[in-house]
């Protein structure tokens, strides 16, 4: 439970870096822990428990994470203006990747021959002033690829979550009210509007990759921004299945519990985790608290295969959500934007690194889309 350290009647203390600071210091130490699940973490210096995870039916995935908090499918704000509201960046990623302009440049007649001419290239700010000069492609998918395919500064060494910049790999979008469907729970939380925030990065690694990197607790401490009191996975949680359609799905808990600044105590979560497919084939992982010492707190990724003209892979599209609103504790969405983007560089930074030492052994992708790869989990207690 979180608590206030301050004495009955007390006035809150200024902060001490301007107005807002303490309430940065709450809303950015809260998401980086609880994006943490979709990452990974550790114990101490204790030897890590592996979980190899269990044969469980639907039921435990249902038992594990209400359906009703999944992500809506509804991603934009209907009670604005058509003009102001903010886009569904899932949606506008299906389109990218699945246009094919009648582009000039032969190069970019696909979502997946531009990230490849770009990637390929000793100058790929040059491929890309091309992809400008080429109207077809640019208004299919140009400012997509412009902003995915510039990493320099994400595998940098002076990579900054904070800052929203050009050439960190991430595609940042508007958030989104969790209550736009009007269904609960979402019109029942506490304070009103929920915000979901959603960006997008291209992983070059296959789901084999990104799983093992997700479930890796141990391997959290190496992450740009990490810090934690305890984070772990639940030990005997992690369940594997196939639900009613044969499709896989898997689902398992982890716990943390994170200091706050004064004047505030601790918090604490139990975050749910299920792995499954969706309709279209591609894996879904949705995550969900059911925490007192949150009003509420959820997420999703969803992820879109990109394969060029022959079916051949070339990466993978994450595209995630995610919001929460502490109990008790000054809310904000800029601090809530870095964290999301925080987890999602981090995640792409590993999986690349995997997948990349596994090609460089003579290996071929394994699972795309249609199921839940096969993943221990680390660090269980």
């Amino acid at each position: 439970m979180i608590r206030d350290k301050r004495p009955d009647g007390a006035k809150a203390i200024p902060d001490p870096g301007g107005p807002g600071d303490t309430a940065r210091m709450l809303r950015r130490a809260a998401a980086c822990l609880v994006l943490a699940a979709a990452i990974g973490g550790a114990n101490g210096g204790d030897e890590p428990e592996i979980d190899p995870g269990r044969h469980g039916t639907w039921a435990d995935a249902v038992g594990c994470l209400d359906p009703r908090w999944r992500v809506p499918d509804v991603r934009t704000d209907e009670t604005l203006p058509e003009a102001r509201r903010p886009a569904d960046l899932l949606r506008r990623m299906r389109e990218a990747i699945a246009a094919r302009p009648g582009a000039a440049d032969p190069r970019f007649r696909s979502f997946a021959g531009a990230v490849q001419a770009v990637r390929s290239s000793p100058d790929p700010d040059a491929v890309l002033a091309a992809l400008r000069a080429d109207d077809a492609a640019w208004r299919a998918f140009g400012p997509e690829i412009s902003q995915l395919c510039r990493e320099r500064v994400l595998v940098g060494s002076s990579w900054n979550p904070a800052k929203d910049g050009d050439e960190d790999g991430i595609l940042t979008g508007a958030a989104f009210r969790g209550d736009g469907e009007k269904k609960e729970p979402w019109t029942r939380i506490d304070g009103g509007r929920p915000m979901l925030q959603q960006a997008a990065a291209l992983l070059f690694a296959d789901l084999d990759a990104v799983k093992e990197a997700e479930n890796d607790y141990t391997a959290y401490p190496k992450h740009v921004g990490a810090s934690y009191e305890r984070i772990h996975g639940v030990k005997g949680s992690y369940v594997r299945g196939k639900d009613a359609s044969a499709r896989a799905f898997t689902a398992s808990r982890m716990f943390f519990e994170q200091d706050l600044p004064f004047p505030y105590s601790t918090y604490s979560c139990d975050l749910r985790i299920v792995n499954r497919v969706g309709g279209d084939g591609n894996l879904v992982c949705d995550i969900w608290s059911p925490s007192k010492d949150f009003d509420f707190m959820a997420g999703q990724d969803v992820f879109l295969p990109v394969r060029d003209p022959s079916g051949a892979f070339v990466a993978l599209c994450c595209v995630r959500v995610f919001g929460f609103d502490l109990d008790s504790v000054p809310d904000g969405e800029d601090d809530v934007r870095a964290a999301l983007r925080s987890s999602l560089g981090n995640l792409k930074r590993r999986s690349d690194a995997l997948f990349a030492a596994r090609t460089a052994a003579g290996g071929k992708p394994r699972t795309i889309d249609g199921s839940v790869p096969p993943f221990v989990v680390r660090g269980v207690k």
